[in-house]
């Protein structure tokens, strides 16, 4: 990775402009009227410092530096920052603690997404045909094989941590790339339970002690709602008008999840509303590669060669 520093890109003295946040970065792209050439192109993930009250507890800075490394140490890897299909890490800068003057924060430069999120890109009012939808499936697909071949587990795997780039083929308009691994986990030697992760998309065995295969296994488990939401333009699978209210969605979720035959004809009644027949047989095969109580029952291999095979077909 090269050097590559705010005074590189003419950003000193520049304005910048918040486009989004999570719980430990805000996301800044610099002002479209003072850098039109720069405003497409990169975007600035920034750490948000912990409040001068929280200042000097160790615990918070702890989980601010690991949050900040396992990102890094993701989007560095040899094996991965290349890969088309995971968000480009273009270079570092530093900047100041507006609450102490000594500390320094890094701030990751990278790609910015012409299309955002894939929950931004998948609404109601928009429908992408079967094909496109494919090529998002298997371009998430391809970018969680890639982390697992090299033993990482990204940990938080849903439309939000997707990010979409238009593409200039005609074929395939748009190019989905993991992002988000401020959760990851690399070569787990002991038993460990998830550091992180979003209800209702990850795995029924969250809470347990997992090895390595095991907590690969729970992105493969969010991966099957991940892709089911885009088959369905996004549909939410279980928050809807006739969903509870307040929290009890969440936990009528975990308890369809305990269940694997009340989860498949759960999500095969939502399934109904997919246009073809085809789209809701793939979501059937889909799900029952994924969303399945049982660790062992998931398949990821199994997913890619579906995909890749129904896009060939497609295709034709």
């Amino acid at each position: 990775m090269q050097p590559f520093l705010f005074r590189d890109i003419g950003a000193v003295g520049g304005s910048l402009s918040l486009l989004g946040h999570g719980n430990f970065f805000r996301v800044y792209v610099l002002s479209e009227d003072d850098y039109a050439d720069h405003h497409a192109r990169y975007v600035f993930k920034r750490t948000i410092p912990p409040a001068r009250k929280q200042q000097d507890s160790d615990s918070i800075f702890r989980s601010r530096v690991k949050t900040l490394m396992l990102e890094l140490r993701t989007l560095a890897h040899e094996h991965i920052r290349q890969h088309e299909n995971i968000v480009t890490l273009l270079g570092l800068a530093w900047e100041t603690d507006p609450f102490d003057r000594a500390r320094k924060w890094p701030v990751f430069i990278m790609e910015r997404a012409t299309r955002g999120t894939l929950a931004d890109l998948l609404q109601p009012e928009t429908h992408y045909n079967l094909l496109t939808r494919l090529h998002l499936m298997l371009d998430i697909t391809l970018g969680l094989e890639a982390l697992h071949k090299c033993s990482i587990m990204q940990g938080d795997i849903k439309l939000e941590n997707v990010l979409v780039f238009d593409n200039p083929d005609d074929g395939r308009p748009f190019v989905a790339k993991l992002a988000d691994f401020g959760g990851a986990m690399f070569g787990v030697l002991a038993p460990s339970t998830l550091p992180s992760g979003t209800r209702p998309w990850h795995a029924p065995e969250w809470r347990d002690q997992l090895d390595m295969e095991g907590l690969l296994l729970t992105d493969v488990y969010s991966l099957g709602f991940a892709l089911w939401r885009i088959l369905a333009n996004g549909k939410h699978p279980f928050l809807d008008p006739g969903a509870p209210s307040g929290e009890a969605w969440l936990e009528r979720a975990d308890k369809l999840k305990s269940n694997d035959e009340t989860m498949r004809e759960h999500l095969a009644k939502l399934s109904e509303e997919l246009e073809t027949e085809a789209e809701r047989l793939l979501a059937g095969i889909v799900i029952e590669f994924t969303v399945k109580r049982v660790p062992a029952d998931r398949d990821l291999e199994e997913v890619k060669k579906l995909l890749a095979g129904t896009m060939l077909r497609k295709s034709r």
